[in-house]
Order: C-alpha cells, then sequence, then structure tokens
C-alpha cells in the first residue's frame, strides 16, 4: 500500500510539473502572437509609408491561385509564388506497378506536361533500371549494347 501511495505521489508530483510547463508555454505563446502582431502593424505601417509615397501597389496572392506562377496587378507588380515540390519517386527495378502510380499522381499533382514526362521519369532511374535504360537508350541510338 505504501508503494502505491508513494507512485501516485510521483505522479501528482510529474503531472504537476507538467501543468507548470504547459503553463510557461501558453504564456510565450502569447508573448508571440503579442510580437507577431506589432510587426504586422509595423509591417504594414512601412508598406501605407512607401505605397503612399511611391505609389506602389502590392499585390495579395489570389485566393483561387493554381499552382502556377502568378504575377500580381498593377505597377511593379512582379511577384512568383510557387508551392514547395514533392519528391519524384525512384525507381530501381522493384514493384514497377507502385512506382508508375505514384508517378502518375507526381505527374497530376504537378501539372507536368506530357512531353516532359519520359524524361523526368528517365532521370530518375537507379540500380538495374538505370543499367536497363541506358542500354535501351543506346540500342535506339544505334550504339551497340554492353
Amino acid at each position: 500500500m505504501e508503494a502505491a501511495n508513494q507512485r501516485v505521489n510521483g505522479i501528482e508530483v510529474k503531472l504537476h510539473a507538467q501543468s507548470d510547463d504547459l503553463a510557461q508555454l501558453k504564456a510565450m505563446m502569447k508573448e508571440m502572437v503579442t510580437q507577431q502582431i506589432s510587426i504586422k502593424q509595423t509591417l504594414q505601417t512601412l508598406v501605407g509609408e512607401t505605397s503612399s509615397s511611391q505609389n506602389i501597389r502590392i499585390p495579395q496572392h489570389p485566393a483561387s491561385a493554381s499552382n502556377q506562377d502568378w504575377i500580381g496587378e498593377g505597377p511593379q507588380s512582379t511577384y512568383r509564388s510557387r508551392r514547395p515540390k514533392r519528391d519524384f519517386p525512384t525507381f530501381e527495378g522493384e514493384e514497377v506497378h507502385k512506382w508508375l502510380y505514384k508517378c502518375n499522381q507526381y505527374f497530376d499533382l504537378e501539372e507536368i506536361p506530357e512531353s516532359k514526362k519520359m524524361k523526368l521519369a528517365s532521370y530518375y532511374l537507379d540500380g538495374l533500371a538505370l543499367y536497363w535504360h541506358r542500354n535501351y537508350t543506346r540500342n535506339l541510338e544505334g550504339h551497340e549494347v554492353t
């Protein structure tokens, strides 16, 4: 019984310590939010001063923008924005159907033109698949296969 009480007390101490840690994190996050609001207000003030004195319009990213590059409207609005690229799957010769499925998913998500799909896919061949592809393309070019 004594061991169980000690164990419960130990758990209560740990919970209290974690509760204190969470309270500290919450306070830190509130401070960060306050700092971010201050920074945002400062930037808005600076942008407002620049815009009014130089007549520059800063474009807002369109809500319905696709993954294509976009160019803002108005004078001096040539900001390009693009979402991060995904990793293309590497193929070494195993599970070809799985690899082809992933390739097609990638092509669709990244809107890769049909004319560039083969070149892109062949770049990510490795191991035996790369060896086969090299020999295949050499054979097509009239070179002797090794």
